[in-house]
């Protein structure tokens, strides 16, 4: 739990630097703020399972690469959609950060219940 932790510590960071100097349009077809969560958290998950099962970094990216498709299948979007969507919210400080507390309120719960189990 703490890699996914220094995962969402990092990726805000990445895009809390951009500011909003490089503020992206709305694109078409942008991806809702709760599906973005909803992917990214899947996305997040599987990651962290395949890289404590592979330790080879080429099984690693081949696995999370065919993984996020399953994932972006599952929800209905394309890589293209997925990319212009996270673009867009990379730009938009405020809105990534609400997806992003959004899936670790979403990942706490889980892990509480977890726990609890």
């Amino acid at each position: 739990m703490r890699k996914i932790g220094l995962i969402f510590i990092s990726l805000f960071f990445i895009f809390s630097c951009e500011l909003k100097l490089n503020e992206i349009p709305v694109p078409e077809n942008v991806i809702s703020e709760e599906k973005m969560a909803l992917i990214l958290e899947d996305l997040m998950i599987i990651e962290n399972q395949i890289q404590t099962r592979m330790p080879h970094i080429s099984q690693f990216q081949q696995s999370v690469k065919e993984s996020g498709d399953i994932v972006l299948k599952k929800y209905k979007v394309s890589y293209t959609q997925f990319k212009k969507s996270t673009e867009y919210y990379g730009s938009q400080q405020d809105k990534m950060k609400e997806i992003y507390n959004a899936v670790l309120e979403s990942m706490n719960k889980k892990l509480t219940k977890l726990q609890a189990e």
